[in-house]
């Protein structure tokens, strides 16, 4: 809307005065009511606990995830594991290790430390190795690369993954060789 201009007008009464004239009737603006349609209905109670209860649940269901992304990503390294050294058991003296003993290593709990042992057969014959394992407590032997055929005084690498245990552990591993 634009501003109407105002005429001056000069009346007798006023004695030579310009006076304003009349001034034009501004439009009737109506005041923002609402609708009863743009209001929402009052909240009841048990909608109230509805909505409460899935905060709560959201809130629950996100303290899980991290808790759970925390156990299965969080380094161990309070968990420490001091391998002093790899000490070969072997009940038919397979290429003559019974008894021998390899450098051992350091590692965190729950992981895995790949191993590879060079082996000299004691024999003049050759030997095979057909199975590796350990008996100490929490620690498991994988992905050997068993059976593997040593020439008679000859050497191989012996390899295998050691998983380590869920707490910590100082002391020897003992690998049984078959």
């Amino acid at each position: 809307m634009g501003f109407a201009a105002r005429s001056l007008i000069t009346n007798n009464s006023t004695n030579g005065r310009s006076m304003p004239g009349p001034m034009p009737a501004l439009p009737y603006e109506k005041p923002n009511t609402i609708v009863a349609a743009d209001v929402a209905p009052p909240i009841s109670g048990r909608s109230h606990a509805r909505i409460w209860l899935a905060v709560a649940v959201i809130v629950i269901a996100a303290i899980g995830a991290v808790g759970a992304y925390s156990y299965y990503h969080s380094p161990s390294a309070a968990l420490s594991i001091h391998i002093t050294s790899l000490s070969v058991s072997s009940g038919d003296n397979a290429c003559d290790l019974n008894g021998r003993a390899f450098p051992g290593f350091s590692a965190t709990g729950s992981e895995w430390v790949a191993e590879t042992l060079a082996v000299v057969n004691g024999y003049a014959h050759s030997c095979t190795i057909n199975a590796v394992s350990t008996t100490t407590a929490g620690f498991d032997l994988l992905y050997q690369n068993t059976p593997l055929t040593i020439p008679g005084a000859g050497t191989a690498d012996l390899t295998f993954t050691v998983s380590t245990p869920t707490q910590s552990y100082t002391g020897i591993l003992t690998i049984n060789i078959e």
